[in-house]
């Protein structure tokens, strides 16, 4: 015979959290081995009791208390399942939970059948709803941190000198060196020295793979728009 799966609840609200309890003791298979009112309570005990799925809600002690303890837990104990308590289906909330780790969520008026399949599925990893949503969370991730490689890089570029600037531009644009130099009227071993000057600023090895990852984001194009 299977042992029952191993819940935790957490929800600051009494009688939230005494409903949840009362599902879930009532269903074959499953029983409350804990219970936790705040986020930060809630990692604890995750470390003490090792449900195998934690019944979530979002805002506690803060608006997303749920979330960060999500994340933490995820990190601290990748095998817990955590389904997501929610008022309401706020798609942000819900991504932001996906991304931090979640496994679903359940709506806190949905029926009990639906309870209790959101927890059998988080157990088995087997909830279609949670494998879509976990590409999108995927997804989000990736452009979350293009976002901040490209906010990072202009950042460096605000630091370079008009003369810099226009010497990087050129060189995105395709010229050579001795083009450039010709075309600014200056010597050639003045654009390298201009040169050396953006890659350290830019913190990149070589010229080329500094326009390889700009012409990536577009970032000079954006810059001049």
């Amino acid at each position: 015979m299977s042992e029952d799966i191993k819940v935790m609840v957490v929800d600051d609200v009494p009688q939230i959290q005494d409903y949840f309890i009362t599902v879930v003791n009532n269903e074959v298979g499953m029983k409350v081995i804990g219970k936790a009112s705040t986020g930060e309570e809630a990692v604890i005990q995750a470390g003490k009791l090792k449900p195998d799925v934690i019944l979530m809600d979002i805002q506690m002690e803060t608006d997303k208390a749920g979330i960060d303890a999500i994340a933490e837990i995820k990190v601290k104990y990748p095998e817990v399942k955590n389904i997501v308590l929610t008022v309401h289906g706020d798609d942000e909330s819900i991504l932001n939970a996906f991304v931090a780790g979640a496994s679903d969520f359940v709506v806190k008026t949905a029926s009990i059948i639906e309870v209790i399949t959101a927890i059998r599925e988080a157990k088995n990893d087997t909830a279609m709803r949670a494998m879509i949503a976990r590409k999108v969370a995927d997804e989000m991730v990736r452009l979350r941190k293009e976002r901040n490689s490209l906010f990072y890089v202009v950042n460096l570029i605000s630091r370079l000198t008009t003369s810099e600037y226009e010497v990087l531009k050129a060189v995105y644009n395709g010229e050579k060196y001795k083009q450039i130099a010709k075309n600014r009227c200056v010597e050639e071993s003045t654009v390298r020295s201009l040169v050396n000057k953006i890659l350290k600023k830019l913190e990149s090895t070589s010229m080329r793979e500094l326009v390889c990852n700009l012409k990536m984001f577009n970032i000079i194009e954006n810059i001049d728009k």
